[in-house]
């Protein structure tokens, strides 16, 4: 898959819904009637959906997170409240300045080798916090992880993503590095902090 289909993917590429179920509370029409009973009992129970992953086959390293957030899910789009420091730190990384249209940071991700997706498929929650999830059912990581075998390592932005993974996936053993979460509700930690912690787990070339 070339970085334009990719980035597509992540908003409205109804192949990656099949394969591995994301947000249904878009717009667009599924085909798949499986994908289709699927929204009609998650809608039921109003349920908060996480977005399909942000991979090509040249990843090689895949950031998960715990759920989108309100605002994230508001805008179909990966770390968008504009306190979420996911995005700065990423382009830090790599000594870049951070682009300001989602589907050039998109399309950095890819460039650099990198893949998005959240541990969590779905969940019950009140608001944003991590803490406040319910009824969790996991996305099918194993899948994925076979899927694209260019994959070797995985960061998880926070604890809640962290807990998850091993909670569902424990028989993983590509290396699973944790990274202090880069949501506004970790506070604790400056932003600078949190990126001296990030470059730490953020093995180049390793």
């Amino acid at each position: 898959m070339g970085v334009n289909s990719a980035v597509a993917g992540a908003v409205a590429d109804t192949t990656f819904s099949n394969r591995y179920p994301r947000n249904i509370t878009l717009s667009e029409t599924l085909e798949d009637d499986n994908i289709q009973q699927y929204r009609k009992q998650d809608d039921a129970m109003d349920r908060e959906h996480s977005f399909a992953p942000l991979i090509d086959s040249k990843s090689q390293t895949l950031i998960l997170g715990s759920l989108p957030g309100v605002e994230s899910l508001c805008k179909q789009q990966y770390y968008a409240h504009p306190h979420n420091t996911f995005w700065r730190i990423i382009y830090a990384l790599y000594g870049e300045n951070i682009d300001e249209q989602y589907s050039h940071r998109c399309e950095f991700i890819l460039s650099n080798n990198l893949a998005l997706w959240d541990v969590c498929g779905s969940a019950k929650r009140v608001g944003s916090a991590d803490d406040k999830m319910t009824d969790i059912r996991p996305n099918d990581i194993e899948k994925l992880l076979n899927d694209f075998p260019k994959i070797r390592r995985i960061v998880l932005n926070g604890r809640k993503a962290e807990k998850e993974l091993h909670r569902y996936f424990p028989e993983i053993t590509i290396p699973a590095a944790y990274a202090p979460s880069t949501s506004p509700a970790l506070a604790a930690l400056t932003f600078d902090e949190k990126l001296s912690e990030w470059r730490k787990v953020f093995c180049f070339g390793g």
